[in-house]
């Protein structure tokens, strides 16, 4: 097991949303969010893998097989700890008992799971097979981090550096990336 994933992973325990949430602090950038109990967290790491997969079970069991492969705390475990890049699954998404199979690349596959509750998409491509039919998720947001072009695109304008530092995009606020050319939701 890597010691570098060991510690990532599992599921966030304790207060929901509605009762104030479980405050955080994202150790490489500062970032403050609030995640709440029963939220599954994806440790970064299933970025690097660009490999196809084709998973199949409810989407707890899927979220728990993909943090196993990676070496990190399945969910049966508490989240402990959070860094960038890492991803988290809303907990609507992630309680539905619904067996469902998906096909592509981890990170994908993660956002396909998201989006069947009618959470944000987190990265498009994924395929979900339901009933023998093939839906293939298109559109949505971005539940953490956006690209300067996807911004753009979102805004419909140009980013002016001196005046967009923090920008909305559908209710939800996107902070500039210090060094990076990316918005971070915040």
């Amino acid at each position: 097991m890597s010691t570098e994933t060991s510690n990532k992973g599992g599921i966030f325990v304790g207060h929901p949303h509605s009762k104030g949430g479980i405050p955080l602090i994202v150790e490489e950038t500062g970032q403050k969010i609030e995640v709440e109990g029963e939220e599954p967290l994806i440790p970064s790491e299933i970025d690097a893998d660009s490999k196809i997969y084709e998973l199949e079970g409810t989407n707890i069991e899927i979220l728990d097989e993909i943090n196993k492969m990676f070496g990190a705390k399945g969910m049966a475990k508490a989240a402990t700890e959070i860094h960038a890049g890492d991803m988290v699954v809303c907990k609507r998404s992630a309680g539905d008992d619904t067996k469902r199979k998906y096909k592509g690349t981890l990170k994908q596959i993660v956002s396909a799971v998201n989006q069947s509750g009618g959470c944000n998409e987190i990265e498009k491509g994924a395929v979900e097979y339901r009933d023998g039919k093939q839906i293939q998720y298109k559109d949505g947001g971005a539940i953490g981090v956006l690209s300067i072009s996807e911004v753009e695109h979102k805004l419909g304008r140009k980013l002016h550096w001196w005046n967009d530092d923090v920008v909305e995009i559908n209710g939800a606020k996107f902070k500039k990336v210090f060094l990076k050319s990316e918005y971070k939701r915040v």
